[in-house]
């Protein structure tokens, strides 16, 4: 397992791992009466990214700085509540760090990045 995640009795995994890997592994699994398969599987695990640096740029309006993976597929969302997240940019990362503008931004917006 990557570390930071766990394999729980109930087969689940969880936890969030710290480091960008590859993991192999072989999954066995038996039924009742003892008959059983495997197979091989691997986890890829990749560095979260990072949503920061919010600067005024005007009125109504702030720029993010976006710490990810060049390539890689992300939402930037807001809410004025935490609970009804709304598109604000969805983008496939043109370079490890580029920039999202909120250019109806206003008091109380809560945001946050997701990965796709």
């Amino acid at each position: 397992m990557p570390e930071g995640l766990t394999l729980n009795s109930d087969g689940a995994i969880t936890g969030t791992p710290f480091s960008e890997s590859t993991n192999n592994f072989v999954v066995q699994v038996y039924d009742s009466l003892g008959a059983g398969s495997d197979t091989s599987l691997n986890i890829i695990s990749t560095r979260l990214p990072v949503l920061d640096l919010p600067v005024k740029v005007g009125a109504n309006q702030f720029s993010f700085r976006v710490t990810a993976a060049a390539g890689q597929s992300y939402t930037a969302e807001y809410s004025s509540d935490l609970t009804n997240w709304n598109e604000l940019y969805i983008t496939n990362a043109p370079g490890d760090v580029f920039f999202i503008l909120d250019s109806r931004a206003i008091d109380n917006r809560f945001y946050r990045l997701k990965v796709n």
